[in-house]
């Protein structure tokens, strides 16, 4: 019977040094990896912050100076926030704002969380953002589209941040 015990407890001993010990041991060599990068966009250099500025597409007027959108991560909550600026005061001023996750089977970025519309009204900058969980694994990126109304002139620009991986 002591014989047996002790066949138990070194069989306990065994498991509990393969269940601990070998998968960190397996991590150090390497054996865990990323999933591929996504082949469009680009990474952050930080890996838990991102961030894109305009593309412009701008009318005669010239309302629209500029534009960002970012994002960060925490665990796997994310902010996703951006802003519009224009050159002086304008009827109407926003951000539109989403959450792009990278889908490897499609090979595109796809719109997974509308964050919302962040507007203000005769003003030149608006700035919002949200948080938002999502789940860990994946490549994420924020888009925005950047727009002004002013006297019925609508100018508009899109940005992309750059991504990060959620782990």
């Amino acid at each position: 019977m002591r014989n047996l015990k002790l066949l138990g407890i070194l069989l306990l001993t065994v498991v509990l040094i393969g269940g601990f010990i070998l998968p960190e041991s397996s991590l150090a060599e390497g054996k865990y990896q990323l999933p591929p990068a996504p082949t469009e966009g680009e990474a952050s250099k930080n890996p838990k912050r991102g961030e894109g500025s305009i593309e412009t597409r701008i009318q005669a007027t010239q309302l629209l100076m500029g534009g960002k959108s970012f994002i960060s991560a925490s665990g796997t909550t994310i902010t996703v926030s951006g802003n519009t600026t224009a050159y002086s005061s304008v009827d109407t001023i926003a951000v539109n704002l989403y959450l792009q996750r990278w889908d490897s089977t499609k090979g595109q970025w796809v719109d997974v969380v509308y964050m919302g519309e962040f507007k203000d009204y005769n003003t030149s900058v608006v700035s919002g953002g949200k948080d938002v969980l999502v789940v860990a694994g994946y490549y994420y990126r924020t888009r925005a589209l950047h727009w002004i109304n002013e006297g019925g002139t609508v100018e508009q620009g899109n940005s992309t941040s750059t991504y990060i991986y959620v782990d």
